[in-house]
């Protein structure tokens, strides 16, 4: 089953759990909704005209939606509240403060990088610190032979973030 990401359709289906009724939806009840705004409502009218389903199944389906939709939508709401507080506890913070200079480096990612690494005195070297973090090789010599190797033991976090701030970077950067 597709995952249910659009909020926009979850909130219809928080709204009107019944499948028989959506031929009966109107235009402006469907506007009543919040986030569908008057561009996207005439799409989403034609489309909710055009489900099919069966009929004797609408039962089963309002009870699917009542306990997945609504629970859906408070969690959606949770998740944007904790963002807004990590942000602020993450814009008083002089290392995430510091990291937000880089171009395409927000918040977030300065406060998951900071938040992986703990206290960058913990690590001896830069190079300590790029080997923790995956973005280094190690040396693997072996008599005549010279070779490096990448470290999988790595910190994946670490090396995702490092991975988005060097892409945003790029983006971003004259």
């Amino acid at each position: 089953m597709a995952k249910l990401k659009n909020k926009k359709i979850i909130a219809i289906l928080a709204k009107y759990p019944d499948f028989s009724k959506y031929k009966r939806i109107t235009l402006k009840s469907l506007l009543k909704i919040k986030g569908i705004g008057k561009k996207q409502a005439p799409f989403l009218l034609e489309s909710l005209n055009n489900i099919e389903y069966m009929p004797g199944l609408t039962d089963i389906y309002q009870t699917i939606i009542f306990s997945y939709a609504k629970p859906i939508l408070q969690l959606q709401e949770e998740i944007k509240d904790l963002d807004k507080k990590l942000d602020e506890i993450g814009e008083k913070d002089k290392e995430v403060n510091h990291l937000k200079t880089i171009p395409g480096v927000a918040t977030k990612l300065a406060s998951r990088l900071i938040g992986e690494i703990g206290d960058v005195h913990r690590f001896p070297s830069e190079k300590k610190l790029a080997i923790y973090c995956g973005v280094a090789c190690v040396n693997n010599n072996s008599g005549k032979i010279t070779k490096a190797r990448v470290v999988y033991k790595a910190n994946k976090i670490c090396k995702q973030t490092l991975i988005n701030m060097a892409g945003g970077s790029i983006r971003f950067s004259p």
